[in-house]
């Protein structure tokens, strides 16, 4: 099964969907193919839907070590570096694993390899891999939750926290690159900091503000890693929720930092949706893989995607009719008016007067002065008004 990066639709049925009686359909950048991610999702044999579990086979523990990656090594006074896990490696041995089971454990070292080699839209089909796999074989699906005759959900509960581990999963798609233009690349963990102002303006040309226009535009563009930042935060509430309808809300994993994150990122466009203030896309319900097969063709089931986002674009004006309402958005169109002229005419000074007009905005007048002419404030001090109390004591 040969599974190379590309942008295909996913048929996923909505909670509005499936009321309505019929099939909504979102545009979404994916890795896999429908064909290929119902492939993964596929009874394995008709007696174990999910193959044996393979927790001891050599082939696991192969693929255990090789996440860990080589530390550093000493050979006298030859000193060898420590080397990260080779990913590419770890996706071809849980790939290879994934045709024998079906097992969240894998899974989750397949998610974090994809999310260190394809990014946020890897680590988004990962999760969401784990979520109709969790929907699809809840009684099946390794580890399960009996062992030796008793029910222990804790193995199945630590696979599935697994995908939202800060020092595992979670930091792979922390440090993938979100935004990627002609200032450079930004991964969501600067992003996220940018946001939150735990990260200064002065680390991103253009600030906040231009920040969030970037994202608004990514998001309608639709570029794949910030479609990839809804993704993971619905297929991680899915799994979530499923996981809550089942056990019960103690057992649900603990998503809440990679959560946090995702959502951080998300409220930027959420209110583009119409005004109300919720984020545009529907957390959608399992993947049908059984759909797959007999999915539209791509151009029918692309027209029918394309249908649904005007519920987003149509809220949005040409940038010539754009009405400015508040410092923050005229400090965002200064942004982009830099930002035109340092990636079409470089050459042009615009860029340095419009940096330093950004520097001013927040100043008050007084401050702006002393900024840009300090040596005529004691000229300019001279002319303030004086209060009462200073007249009268000049006046006596």
């Amino acid at each position: 099964m040969s599974l190379v990066p590309s942008e295909c639709v996913h048929r996923i049925r909505t909670s509005d969907g499936v009321a309505s009686g019929r099939a909504r359909f979102f545009t979404v950048a994916r890795l896999m193919t429908n064909m290929e991610f119902a492939e993964l999702l596929k009874t394995l044999e008709p007696n174990l839907p999910c193959g044996e579990d393979l927790e001891y086979d050599p082939e696991f523990l192969q693929l255990q070590q090789a996440t860990v990656g080589k530390s550093e090594q000493q050979f006298g006074a030859t000193i060898i570096p420590a080397q990260p896990p080779d990913w590419r490696n770890v996706e071809k041995l849980a790939l290879a694993l994934l045709e024998r089971t079906r097992d969240l454990r894998v899974i989750a070292f397949l998610t974090q390899a994809w999310a260190e080699t394809r990014g946020l839209p890897g680590y988004a089909e990962g999760v969401a891999l784990a979520a109709s796999t969790l929907e699809h074989y809840w009684e099946d699906v390794h580890p399960r939750l009996d062992v030796y005759g008793e029910e222990d959900p804790m193995p199945r509960m630590n696979a599935l926290a697994s995908l939202g581990d800060p020092l595992g999963c979670a930091r792979s798609a922390r440090s993938a690159v979100l935004l990627d233009d002609v200032h450079g690349k930004l991964s969501m963990r600067d992003a996220e900091s940018l946001l939150e102002g735990s990260k200064t303006d002065t680390d991103y040309p253009g600030g906040r503000p231009r920040l969030t226009e970037s994202l608004r535009q990514a998001w309608l563009g639709p570029e794949p890693a910030v479609l990839a930042v809804s993704d993971a935060a619905a297929a991680l509430r899915r799994i979530q929720e499923h996981t809550t309808s089942r056990l019960g809300g103690s057992w649900s994993p603990d998503f809440a930092g990679v959560l946090r994150s995702l959502d951080t990122i998300r409220r930027v466009w959420s209110d583009m949706d119409s005004g109300t203030g919720v984020a545009p896309e529907t957390p959608p319900e399992a993947f049908e893989p059984e759909a797959a097969a007999g999915a539209a063709p791509a151009a029918a089931v692309s027209t029918a995607a394309a249908e649904q986002r005007p519920t987003i674009v149509q809220n949005v004006v040409r940038w010539q009719e754009a009405q400015i309402t508040s410092r923050e958005e005229a400090a965002a169109m200064l942004a982009k008016v830099c930002a035109y002229f340092e990636a079409h005419e470089p050459s042009h000074p615009a860029p340095v007067l419009i940096r330093r007009v950004q520097q001013l905005i927040p100043l008050s007048f007084h401050e702006i002065l002393r900024n840009l002419a300090p040596q005529g404030l004691d000229q300019f001090e001279a002319w303030i008004p004086r209060d009462a109390e200073n007249r009268t004591h000049t006046g006596s």
